[in-house]
């Protein structure tokens, strides 16, 4: 994938900020993250539709990074027939980056394939795929956030709930075994 008479081939640390967040496909985002919340003590900060691409992306911050429930709003989508498919499951990871278009230049230079030639607009900046015959089997987004996310605080913090909602929902586990 590099170029042997290039002296001075990147690192991925030159690309890649860190990882950004895991997405997981669910068929009910206030349903799934009940798990993280109630359980795990993750709270669920927000909840956005991404209306080009037909999903509603809810948001749980971990340390620096998040995990994205991500659920299908039309039935005529990849991330549908994905859930169909597959189940609740794992979708991608993402990877986030300071330079996007530069990261795709490197990227196509290297002969890497692409799902994405050019950036496009995701529910938290550009992004762009890789595909997962081309990544081991792992769907890989990469994405460059272009502006402050206001659920996100600095790096390491975990965000508080607002003091007018509640961390979680008012909602119980089923108790183990049912």
């Amino acid at each position: 994938m590099t170029n042997p008479d290039d002296p001075t081939p990147r690192r991925s640390k030159d690309l890649i900020k860190k990882v950004d967040h895991i997405a997981i496909v669910v068929k009910n985002i206030e349903v799934a993250a009940r798990v993280y919340t109630e359980a795990l003590g993750i709270p669920l900060t927000h909840i956005q539709e991404q209306v080009d691409d037909a999903v509603r992306v809810g948001f749980l911050p971990v340390g620096d990074s998040e995990i994205e429930l991500v659920e299908p709003t039309s039935a005529e989508t990849g991330v549908a027939r994905f859930l169909e498919r597959r189940g609740e499951a794992l979708h991608h990871i993402c990877l986030e980056v300071d330079d996007l278009d530069q990261v795709l230049a490197s990227l196509k230079e290297r002969g890497v394939e692409l799902i994405d030639q050019q950036p496009r607009q995701g529910a938290v900046g550009r992004v762009a795929f890789l595909p997962p015959r081309a990544t081991n089997g792992i769907l890989i987004e990469l994405n460059q956030i272009v502006e402050p996310l206001p659920w996100r605080q600095s790096a390491g913090e975990s965000p508080a709930a607002p003091a007018d909602e509640p961390n979680s929902f008012d909602i119980s586990l089923p108790p183990p075994g049912a």
